[in-house]
């Protein structure tokens, strides 16, 4: 325990645009815990800026000064491993000097972060931010979970797509572009991310171009249960009780609700509640379509002998969406749970962050197929 004091914390820290998810792992009473902050709760800005550097300055940065400072009151020393993936929305942003400003507010806060080459480095020995941090953790996870194939991890609006070989995690290019991540999730998710076509009376035709229609409202109408219980999951303020889906589905397919359409097969109007139910189903199979064909994408490029290859899913995403995706590698395909439960699983960024935090302090090598991180930790 050279590194650290036994009275400690380790967090692991992982920002988002939305939420500031925290993992923690307290030495002395052998617990670990989980908290998702919602970042305009933190700040009380319910409003958010209309540019993504108002937005880091005026609610993120903020959002992560006031959680850091909770735990400093509670702790006598704070070790953090922060991790964001910020930076595909916003690269040109320095944020190294801010985190760094931050750390020097509290002196039993000590903040470090993943690198590409899965270290965990002190911020003070840093000269440049580490770009897409979060997926560094991600890729932690993967290497001890998997010899060959990959993990697909879905969050509220993106996913990671880490590409396993030889027991290694490959280090693809770090930009969305390459196949590493799609700017398509489970939750948060603009419709046209997904598809600009839809379906409506039987034919392909644009969707709407100034729809601001999110996924779970156009998912809601044809598996409410599932949306509901994956918001409660993830814990946001969204309810799909308060969504007309039907309404939102034809705003999407450029329909009027009040208007009557002519089926001319039976020369009777057309059910604008089923339309919206049948485009809807278009819309997820086009969704899965697309994560499908990333992960091919992916196994190609970096040539994983498919014989073998064992795919694991994780994430908020990881039940209602990714199993679906990939439903003809069945019987390669694995639950995540069954090595970490929930809500761990659904949050992986902020739990790899704070595992190799772990293992960085002590020197020890946790094991998570034997089961040895929760026979350590009790909260698990």
């Amino acid at each position: 325990m050279s590194k650290m004091e036994r009275s400690g914390v380790m967090l692991g820290v992982d920002i988002g645009s939305s939420h500031i998810k925290t993992t923690t792992l307290c030495l002395s009473s052998k617990n670990i815990d989980f908290n998702v902050y919602p970042i305009s709760y933190i700040t009380g800005k319910l409003k958010l800026s209309g540019t993504m550097k108002g937005r880091i300055e005026k609610l993120i940065i903020p959002a992560l000064d006031a959680t850091l400072s909770k735990y400093s009151k509670k702790y006598d020393t704070v070790y953090v491993n922060l991790v964001t993936s910020l930076e595909a929305a916003a690269p040109w942003y320095d944020y190294l000097s801010k985190f760094k400003e931050i750390e020097m507010k509290y002196e039993n806060v000590i903040l470090h972060t993943m690198t590409g080459s899965l270290s965990v480095e002190q911020l003070t020995s840093l000269k440049s931010w580490q770009y897409m941090s979060s997926i560094h953790a991600v890729r932690y996870i993967a290497e001890k979970l998997l010899e060959n194939g990959m993990l697909i991890h879905m969050n509220s609006a993106s996913t990671l797509f880490i590409p396993v070989l030889s027991g290694r995690a490959i280090p693809m290019e770090i930009h969305y572009s390459s196949g590493v991540a799609l700017w398509v999730g489970a939750l948060y998710t603009p419709l046209p991310s997904v598809s600009n076509n839809v379906l409506v009376f039987g034919k392909k035709s644009l969707s709407s171009p100034t729809t601001n229609i999110k996924l779970y409202e156009a998912l809601s109408l044809i598996a409410k249960t599932e949306v509901a219980r994956t918001l409660k999951e993830y814990k946001s303020p969204y309810r799909v009780d308060s969504i007309n889906s039907s309404e939102v589905i034809l705003q999407f397919i450029g329909c009027f609700p009040n208007k009557k359409y002519l089926n001319k097969i039976t020369n009777t109007p057309y059910n604008l509640h089923n339309q919206a139910k049948i485009s809807a189903f278009y819309i997820y199979s086009t969704y899965l379509n697309k994560i499908l064909e990333n992960v091919l994408m992916v196994l190609s490029e970096v040539d994983i002998p498919i014989d073998t290859a064992k795919f694991l899913v994780s994430g908020i995403g990881k039940d209602p969406i990714l199993k679906d995706a990939l439903y003809i590698f069945a019987d390669k395909l694995m639950d995540i749970e069954i090595y970490i439960p929930k809500p761990y699983c659904i949050f992986l960024e902020s739990f790899g962050a704070a595992l190799s935090l772990y293992e960085y302090l002590t020197s020890e090598k946790i094991s998570l197929t034997a089961g040895q991180f929760w026979q350590t930790f009790n909260g698990g």
